[in-house]
């Protein structure tokens, strides 16, 4: 069978607790600031009509971790500021940090993707390479099916289906969420 990409329209709030089981990997990047939880919430509502859930990031961040399956690596990307919020929540749920990698975002600035409960070695430091960690993920977890509950526009999701696995995320935008399907 042939990889999918499954994205529903949802608020990672309000995800069933069961919806990433069955997955053997979380890759995702969430939002980075207070800001930009606002932004999102603000263009799904123009966009859909949906009302704004006024998330705080810190509850989104440990929601991530309690949906992602226990004992599965989880990948988090995220920006040099306020990184401590990953590691707080990660902490609090009680996944075990394994490593961290700076990497070039597409304009050249710099982020973190952090990792918990992998045995995977780390992956260098600015290879140049946006998608050394996934890519690195993907041969040596080997995942049928990844959880990633901030689709956006699916690019990351192409990537891990261009490696075989399927994926099972959310979007809270239903236009992004749409279009993330159409590109699957």
């Amino acid at each position: 069978m042939s990889p999918v990409i499954d994205v529903v329209t949802a608020d990672i709030m309000k995800l069933p607790v069961d919806f990433a089981c069955g997955c053997d990997l979380t890759y995702t990047d969430p939002p980075w600031e207070q800001r930009m939880v606002k932004s999102f919430e603000t263009m799904a509502h123009k966009q859909s009509g949906l009302s704004k859930p006024g998330n705080q990031i810190e509850a989104i961040l440990r929601r991530l971790f309690l949906l992602s399956p226990t004992g599965a690596p989880v990948f988090v990307e995220y920006g040099r500021q306020g990184w401590e919020r990953v590691c707080s929540a990660a902490r609090g749920t009680g996944r075990t940090f394994a490593f961290k990698t700076e990497l070039p975002q597409t304009n050249g600035k710099p982020y973190l993707i952090w990792a918990f409960d992998t045995n995977m070695p780390p992956v260098p430091d600015y290879s140049g390479d946006a998608w050394a960690v996934l890519d690195a993920a993907a041969v040596f977890h080997r995942p049928r099916l990844v959880f990633e509950p901030f689709v956006g526009l699916g690019k990351t999701a192409r990537r891990w289906k261009a490696h075989g696995a399927s994926v099972r995320g959310a979007e809270l935008n239903p236009e992004r969420a749409a279009r993330a399907r159409g590109r699957g």
